[in-house]
């Protein structure tokens, strides 16, 4: 992920984390704009929690713009899955948003979405940071960066095909 040189970007809009409003997808498209004009072509919008409720809303209206959704530990029980890929990341002992919420939003996306379970809870990627960050690389890697990253990405983790469910290793 490291040789992706990637940008992160991390807008607030407040302590309310009320991404799903109108001022969050003010804020995504602000966000957006100031990525394209630095010419970063290739975006993955992600959220946590409450962020990743805000992306999977703004997500569906903005897929001219993305190339792909990574939710953790959270989804948007009334938006449609976007027309790009989606990479979910949550722990079946999450009791502040539920797990079986977002199963079936990566459900619905059908072959564009990846499922992965953590044991854990709510931040179960920080206890299992390295698993969750591999992950995403290699989530990132397969939906579409040049030859030479793939490759380097694939020779260090096995990642699950677009459309799976995997399950963290117990450990």
């Amino acid at each position: 992920m490291r040789s992706a040189r990637p940008v992160t970007l991390c807008p607030s809009i407040g302590p309310e984390g009320d991404w799903w409003t109108a001022e969050g997808g003010a804020t995504v498209d602000r966000a957006l704009d100031a990525l394209h004009a630095r010419g970063i072509e290739r975006v993955y919008l992600a959220g946590l929690s409450n962020g990743a409720i805000g992306a999977a809303t703004h997500a569906p209206s903005r897929v001219d713009r993305l190339d792909g959704l990574v939710l953790l530990s959270g989804t948007s029980t009334g938006a449609p899955p976007p027309r790009i890929p989606v990479f979910a990341l949550h722990a079946r002992g999450d009791t502040m948003t539920p797990f079986a919420r977002t199963r079936r939003y990566v459900r619905r996306a059908g072959r564009r979405g990846t499922f992965v379970e953590l044991p854990g809870n709510h931040f179960a990627f920080l206890d299992r940071y390295d698993h969750a960050e591999r992950a995403i690389a290699r989530w990132v890697a397969s939906s579409g960066p040049g030859p030479e990253e793939a490759s380097m990405l694939r020779s260090r983790w096995p990642m699950p095909r677009a459309g799976s469910t995997r399950r963290s290793p117990r450990r």
